[in-house]
């Protein structure tokens, strides 16, 4: 009776007929010289794959993570026993099909046999045509379809991201799963992932007791830079982030102002006076929730604010430096101590006056505080 294929062989010719790049497909196929038969019983230490394929220790792994992630084959730890020594902290590979319920060939079969050198004792005469038995497993198409969902060069900008992301996290929270990890940050979105890169270090921030911190993986999972609700992106002195501007400016200023001995000297002399250095420095330092939003964009990172709050955006205007409505607005900030940001071009959103007829101090004071009343109950709204 003739032997049947091995598992090993036909994981094998599976592979080579997968949507993998070349470099993967070299690192699974000298993987499955160290399994046996059925493709299990594997443990190489990542220096022996480094010697049979001739690449870098990163490299390997990276086509490891490649083929674990599009499900061709299950890393485990073999350590978790209870066994000791060096070759228990390696771990242990298996081959695996992508969709293992539904591929075309079963563990053990008769139907599908290999044919001996130069044909059996059956073998077709001279002449005769062979039947074409493509012996070669199915791919699934869902599994073609994903191993390359992310094309090389994002891939990489993805995975510096994760890398800069992971890195918030304390070292005692990080847990050895990181290729778990990585994939669910390869799942997000473009914007989640930024939002997840400003607004995660708030949440560490928030966490007053260190040791019920989730990991990186339970974070991915659960989102939890979102946990205040769902944030949007607001474009630099935009209408919506004018808004959230002028809110973190009607909130009471730092009170607390000191002088440097040099600046008391400044008093002493008569070449300053004290009530200018305290609004220089207000203007400076007086809110520095304000002066934050201005930073995010000098360090080229976006600002997201709740997403319940972006209707505050259509009450701003687009108001031009040039006119006389523009002047009213900067003498309201000089006389507020507001440090009011460079425009943008040849202009910047205001709140929308409601005439322009008459006193447009008057009018610029009222917008204000109409805004301040509209602002309160959406900022409080969640709190």
């Amino acid at each position: 009776m003739k032997k049947p294929v091995s598992r090993v062989w036909k994981w094998r010719r599976a592979v080579a007929n997968s949507a993998f790049s070349a470099s993967t497909k070299h690192v699974l196929s000298k993987l499955s010289y160290f399994m046996d038969e059925d493709g299990d019983s594997c443990f190489p230490s990542i220096k022996d794959l480094c010697e049979a394929t001739s690449l870098s220790k990163n490299t390997v792994r990276h086509h490891l993570e490649l083929a674990a992630a599009a499900g061709w084959v299950s890393v485990l730890p073999i350590g978790s026993a209870g066994l000791h020594g060096q070759k228990w902290r390696r771990k242990s590979y298996y081959a695996r099909w992508p969709d293992e319920q539904s591929h075309a060939y079963p563990l053990e079969t008769t139907e599908a046999e290999t044919m001996v050198e130069g044909g059996s004792i059956d073998s077709a005469k001279v002449g005769q045509p062979l039947t074409q038995d493509n012996t070669t497993p199915r791919i699934s198409p869902s599994a073609r379809a994903g191993v390359r969902e992310i094309a090389e060069p994002d891939r990489r900008k993805i995975d510096g991201q994760f890398r800069k992301w992971a890195a918030l996290w304390p070292r005692r929270s990080r847990k050895k799963d990181g290729i778990a990890a990585l994939r669910l940050w390869r799942g997000l979105t473009d914007a989640q992932r930024e939002a997840a890169l400003v607004l995660t270090p708030r949440y560490l921030r928030t966490v007053r007791d260190k040791t019920k911190l989730c990991g990186p993986e339970t974070a991915l999972r659960r989102r939890i830079w979102e946990s205040d609700g769902v944030q949007v992106k607001a474009a630099f002195k935009g209408p919506l982030w004018m808004a959230c501007y002028f809110w973190r400016l009607l909130q009471p200023a730092v009170s607390a102002v000191t002088f440097t001995g040099l600046e008391e000297k400044m008093i002493a002399d008569g070449s300053r006076t004290r009530e200018q250095l305290v609004r220089e420095k207000r203007r400076k330092f007086g809110w520095p929730a304000a002066n934050r939003m201005v930073s995010l964009w000098h360090e080229k990172r976006s600002f997201f604010c709740p997403a319940h709050v972006e209707p505050l955006g259509d009450l701003f205007v687009w108001v031009a430096t040039e006119s006389l409505l523009f002047a009213a607005w900067a003498r309201l900030a000089e006389a507020r101590d507001w440090p009011l940001p460079s425009p943008i071009g040849k202009g910047l959103f205001f709140p929308r006056v409601a005439s322009l007829d008459g006193d447009l101090d008057e009018a610029v004071a009222a917008a204000l505080a109409a805004f301040e009343v509209q602002a309160a109950g959406v900022f409080h709204e969640r709190t």
